[in-house]
């Protein structure tokens, strides 16, 4: 899947600076102008990140993460979510399977628990929970920051996780799937 920036009013940057690396996996042509398009629409833009990339600079928030806790502060996302009723998986909701299984696993990580080993303040995570789950055109991007440490796996799947229970995933202004340019198998 890819960020849908055009459409997009929450964008939440988790370990990538798509600034550097020219959007690498966001398959659209001037990402940090896209970006900046996002916030220019009165949308914003919340990187979290261990240090001041590129891309933090020209966000609206960028919040410090103690390196390779990224997954304790997705958790916590979820976790402020479930808790407080908050979840909107909207068109996916007839497709998802384990929903409860998800929520009873990430019960004990609290925005407390998180903050702990995160070093971010559980009311900033509180406060970036709630306002992702009331954007209805909310996108959590995540790369190379996250997916290369030690609960890496687990942290990209937490990220997908977000975005389907805020109904977020192939959404438009979410995370969507795309189609080729030639579609190969429709042709065969």
């Amino acid at each position: 899947t890819i960020p849908d920036l055009d459409r997009c009013e929450y964008l939440l940057v988790i370990g990538a600076n798509p600034a550097a690396s020219n959007g690498s996996l966001m398959s659209a042509g001037d990402p940090m102008g896209r970006i900046k398009g996002i916030r220019q629409r009165g949308g914003q833009v919340v990187v979290i990140d261990p240090r001041r990339t590129e891309t933090a600079d020209k966000a609206d928030r960028h919040v410090f993460i103690r390196p390779g806790s990224d997954a304790f502060f997705v958790g916590a996302l979820l976790q402020v979510i479930f808790a407080e009723r908050l979840a909107r998986p909207r068109h996916l909701a007839a497709m998802i399977d384990g929903l409860d299984a998800l929520k009873a696993a990430g019960a004990d990580i609290t925005p407390a628990v998180a903050a702990r080993r995160t070093g971010i303040k559980a009311d900033v995570i509180r406060q970036i929970a709630r306002e992702f789950a009331a954007n209805p055109h909310a996108c959590a991007y995540s790369r190379c920051g996250t997916s290369m440490q030690a609960n890496g796996q687990l942290t990209t799947w937490l990220v997908c996780a977000l975005n389907v229970i805020t109904g977020n995933l192939d959404h438009e202004g979410g995370m969507m799937f795309t189609r080729p340019a030639i579609d190969l198998v429709a042709l065969s």
